[in-house]
């Protein structure tokens, strides 16, 4: 009798212990894993505060006149108009990285599919709508974003790894707008292109400020062309976009 409970009381014994040992490792486990999620989520944190940090290093210097903004441009090409033209006349980008012509819309984009195989750019930067407004260029059955996208991604069939980056509207003068209706559709073009961007894994670049809201002392005379001043301030949001794409995609 003795021998049996002797016997009972070493397989309760050994019971009681696989519970516990078993408890215990699932309880180290499920430790294991929420310390190693803490730490992945701090180490993200951490990668995310320091990329701020260099953003924000890197356009102080070009804002403290350290660093020329256009010396930032780097492995690219730049698509417009007559207003993206200015860059190439002002002299502050050379001409065979500026596809831009006095008159062009989104469909000449495809005019320059030589020129861009030849160079073969990391970065593709584009930016159009004043006549593209003044011509109410849609796609047939669709939008202004369906034909721009349409364009763009047949560049993007000769350089497939660019990253593209698209300029928002700037808005002529209220003058101008007064005497101009057909200019008046930035904001409705500007939201379909911030669409068109985030569901491409495009870079919309808001720079719809660099004219201070429509001054007009930052026009030229017809309210619509820019004087070189601008261009500095414009190229500067175009390099921050390309530097917070570049840091974050590392």
């Amino acid at each position: 009798m003795k021998k049996k409970i002797i016997i009972g009381a070493v397989l309760f014994l050994v019971v009681i212990l696989l519970i516990v040992t078993f408890t215990t490792k699932e309880h180290t486990s499920e430790g294991v894993a929420y310390i190693k999620e803490q730490e992945a989520l701090k180490t993200k944190k951490l990668s995310k505060k320091l990329t701020n940090k260099r953003i924000e290093e890197k356009t102080t210097l070009i804002k403290e006149g350290k660093i020329d903004v256009f010396s930032m441009f780097d492995d690219y090409v730049l698509y417009g108009d007559s207003r993206v033209y200015g860059f190439g006349s002002y002299g502050f980008l050379p001409w065979n990285n500026v596809f831009a012509a006095a008159g062009n819309t989104i469909l000449n984009i495809t005019d320059f599919n030589d020129q861009v195989k030849q160079i073969n750019p990391s970065n593709l930067y584009f930016s159009y709508g004043v006549n593209d407004m003044g011509l109410d260029l849609k796609k047939e059955g669709g939008t202004y974003a369906d034909l721009y996208e349409e364009k763009v991604k047949e560049v993007l069939k000769i350089v497939p790894k660019a990253h593209v980056f698209i300029n928002s509207i700037i808005p002529p003068t209220a003058e101008t707008l007064a005497e101009n209706p057909r200019w008046g559709k930035a904001n409705e073009y500007n939201t379909q292109l911030k669409a068109m961007c985030e569901k491409n894994g495009w870079t919309y670049i808001d720079v719809t400020s660099v004219t201070d809201d429509g001054n007009p002392e930052y026009y030229q005379a017809d309210g619509v062309h820019f004087i070189r001043d601008i261009y500095p301030i414009w190229a500067q949001k175009m390099i921050d976009a390309t530097i917070n794409e570049e840091e974050h995609s590392k």
